[in-house]
């Protein structure tokens, strides 16, 4: 839990929190990526109806866009902490135009995803969207949730309460599915319930493989399929290594706190999975590696171990935009366009 609210203090704190209230409580259902946002419009927080990404409302328009680009990851990208303005996805999107390049940035972050779901979503949108709807580049920001989940819920697990939820509706459980949907209901309404029953209900799906090996090796895997189907589609892949609380240096008094409260064998296992993951990527063009991009600041950047304030995405996404807007405006200037690439409409 956050030691204070990311916003707090922010001049659009209550705006923000007013449209948050407003936020709709359920998901909407997707096959084989599972979930998302349902769509939803106010004034600091939009999810649009292109398959429910989150709005940036700084982009080019993508009819008059010289490139579009789609963005994946989890709950650091969907930013759902901050204002859409105030966004990883929307500050790449104002980083890129001041330096004359008009893109057009597709926020498709989902809280809980990591690289195997990600690498599903994108190609099931893929084949579902019109073909000049395709983008030009696509982004796959990661590094918490692969390690997080595998640590969790077993190498290249969906979170476990899911997963489980799911296997019990596929193998006829239907006794075990009640039980749990009860309790997670009785855990909405009941903060007591939900930290003292609920939550060993719930730990009970945990399945506590923590492999380190596999997990890197299924990232690594998700990386060079994600990359072939974009290519496939001339499509410029990129998979960045995000920023961590524990991956910045020096700390924030604020963010030592938080630090120190979290246990040690997991970050152990965080830090290992961002080892392997430069090594085994070391070299590769399409390969970014942001974990200390935070670095030397004295701002307090992270409110747990992985999600950001509204001052953050500022400079994570003017450091995206340092390291693409090259290859993304010499791109442009080839005249690529998803319509005339291999795998495109005639």
């Amino acid at each position: 839990s956050y030691v204070q609210h990311p916003m707090e203090g922010h001049p659009l704190k209550a705006q923000y929190d007013a449209d948050k209230a407003n936020f709709p409580a359920t998901l909407a259902y997707y096959e084989y990526w599972v979930y998302a946002f349902r769509p939803y419009a106010s004034a600091t927080i939009n999810i649009t109806d292109f398959f429910s990404a989150r709005l940036a409302p700084d982009s080019a328009p993508p009819e008059t866009a010289a490139c579009r680009i789609w963005m994946f990851g989890g709950s650091t990208l969907a930013d759902m902490e901050t204002a859409d303005a105030l966004t990883i996805a929307n500050q790449l999107a104002v980083a890129l135009q001041e330096r004359g390049l008009a893109a057009h940035v597709v926020n498709f972050g989902m809280p809980g995803f990591a690289s195997s779901a990600e690498l599903l979503k994108f190609q099931d949108i893929l084949r579902r969207c019109a073909a000049d709807q395709r983008p030009d580049a696509v982004i796959f920001y990661d590094g918490y949730n692969d390690p997080y989940l595998g640590w969790v819920g077993g190498a290249g697990n969906l979170q476990p309460d899911l997963s489980a939820k799911l296997e019990m509706v596929v193998t006829k459980q239907f006794g075990r599915f009640v039980v749990q949907h009860v309790s997670d209901a009785l855990g909405n309404r009941f903060p007591l319930w939900r930290n003292t029953v609920g939550h060993r209900l719930a730990a009970r799906a945990a399945k506590h493989e923590q492999n380190l090996d596999q997990v890197v090796n299924i990232y690594l895997a998700n990386v060079r399929m994600a990359r072939a189907v974009a290519r496939e589609f001339g499509i410029a892949p990129y998979f960045v290594l995000q920023p961590l609380l524990m991956t910045k240096q020096p700390l924030s008094a604020r963010e030592q706190a938080i630090y120190d409260a979290g246990g040690r064998a997991l970050k152990g296992f965080v830090l290992g999975f961002y080892d392997r993951v430069r090594a085994g990527l070391a070299g590769e063009a399409d390969f970014l590696d942001l974990s200390g991009v935070l670095d030397g600041r004295d701002a307090t950047d992270f409110y747990d171990e992985c999600h950001t304030g509204p001052y953050t995405g500022e400079v994570v996404g003017r450091a995206l935009a340092e390291r693409l807007a090259g290859p993304l405006a010499a791109q442009a200037a080839r005249g690529n366009t998803p319509a005339g690439r291999p795998g495109g409409d005639p």
